[in-house]
């Protein structure tokens, strides 16, 4: 995680960030069907989606891989990596990885919790490249994320988009763990006032993500303690 600057939910400083002008506002309109026309079918099945999240326990969540910029325990359950699906979650969470199918551009997906007592530092992502999807599916009290100095709370069964190169960080000082939906995908082409310049970028991005795919893929297998049974060499393409 590039750039984090130490800035508690409470602490004073955290209203007075400063942020970078961007070509984009950080969050993007969830409800514009022209831009997003897959996030109505997630949403109206947020519930199936919980359920199947809430079937697997905490049987294949792995501690988030990066150790630094975070205080607590965040931990992840992967359905897709670096624009692959999985077999072994596409198993155990069929609806999901079906609805996930229809999203353009995904590169990364899972479900995303914070247990209790845990704190994501302010950080930015790395590329504009791609936009952030949250769909919150078990958010307690005491959750909150804020991006750009602009604090906001889910609601289960509510989604939004942001461009993460913004300035955020997201907490938990609830009683019980937050698990939200969380994509990674491309930015769409008719969003950018540069398209061919996006596009180009795109095309660098995917490019290196697709090196280190199947090296990729075998690390997460590979932590995933409760998955040993996964075949890497059966990763099926999107």
């Amino acid at each position: 995680m590039a750039r984090i600057t130490h800035t508690s939910p409470s602490s004073p400083a955290a209203g007075r960030w400063r942020t970078r002008p961007y070509a984009f506002s950080p969050f993007l309109p969830a409800g514009d069907r022209r831009l997003f026309p897959w996030i109505p079918a997630l949403e109206r099945n947020w519930r199936r989606i919980r359920e199947e999240m809430e079937a697997l326990g905490e049987e294949g969540f792995l501690r988030w891989p990066t150790r630094s910029g975070y205080t607590g325990t965040w931990k992840v359950f992967p359905l897709y990596a670096r624009g692959v699906r999985l077999g072994q979650p596409e198993r155990l969470c069929p609806l999901t990885v079906g609805l996930l199918r229809s999203v353009p551009g995904l590169q990364h997906a899972g479900f995303s919790r914070l247990l209790p007592g845990t704190h994501i530092e302010p950080h930015r992502g790395f590329s504009n490249v791609v936009l952030r999807y949250h769909l919150a599916l078990d958010v307690p009290a005491g959750c909150g994320f804020r991006i750009g100095g602009r604090e906001r709370h889910w609601r289960e069964g509510e989604s939004w988009v942001f461009d993460d190169t913004c300035l955020h960080e997201a907490w938990n000082v609830g009683s019980r763990p937050r698990t939200v939906l969380l994509l990674d995908f491309l930015r769409p082409l008719s969003q950018s006032p540069h398209p061919a310049r996006l596009l180009l970028k795109r095309l660098l991005y995917q490019h290196r993500m697709r090196r280190s795919i199947i090296g990729q893929a075998r690390r997460i297998l590979a932590e995933a303690g409760g998955l040993e049974d996964i075949d890497p060499d059966r990763i099926t393409p999107p």
